[in-house]
């Protein structure tokens, strides 16, 4: 009996929170899932539009000659928009793209940071050891390949460290520095 009160309470809650009769709460759910997905589906095809347009305009202000090397902090992206603006970089010839975000914690209560690494196919610097480098001296951690790579740092204000020490080991490497 007690399950049953509870089944009938959570119907009603329901019913309250969706505006509308317990016999209806099915069909309502079913109809804000759908919309809910229809707003998932825009969200990243408007995301995929800004990050094309983000790449476009670092690639403007990147420096470098043969090889352009892309370096980016952003305050508040998300992971998955940072990983998109470095992929549509890295699609580009001769590019190495060194982005960060300042994000939610990886712990609950602490501000945590994401870092992407990645460059065009063929380019001679392995991202994914240079990641792991650079994070290596944060706390952070992460992998991936040598063309792309990403991780995370407990500490947000790390990330422009990270991005900085990257940066002068590329131009070590090419003999810039």
């Amino acid at each position: 009996m007690r399950a049953a009160r509870g089944d009938y309470a959570a119907l009603n809650e329901a019913a309250r929170l969706l505006t509308c009769g317990q016999p209806e709460v099915p069909a309502m759910l079913g109809k804000a899932l759908e919309e809910r997905k229809q707003a998932q589906r825009s969200l990243q095809f408007s995301m995929e539009e800004l990050a094309g347009h983000a790449a476009q305009e670092l690639l403007r202000g990147a420096e470098g000659g043969a090889t352009r090397v892309v370096v980016r902090v952003f305050d508040d992206a998300e992971p998955a928009y940072l990983r998109m603006v470095a992929t549509r970089l890295s699609a580009e010839p001769g590019v190495q793209a060194l982005l960060a975000t300042r994000g939610p914690g990886l712990r609950s209560g602490q501000a945590g940071g994401h870092v992407v690494f990645a460059q065009s196919p063929g380019l001679a610097a392995d991202m994914n050891a240079l990641l792991r480098e650079a994070l290596h001296a944060a706390g952070g951690k992460g992998g991936g390949t040598r063309d792309f790579a990403q991780g995370s740092v407990p500490d947000a204000s790390r990330v422009e460290m990270i991005v900085a020490a990257a940066a002068t080991r590329l131009r070590e490497a090419a003999g810039l520095v």
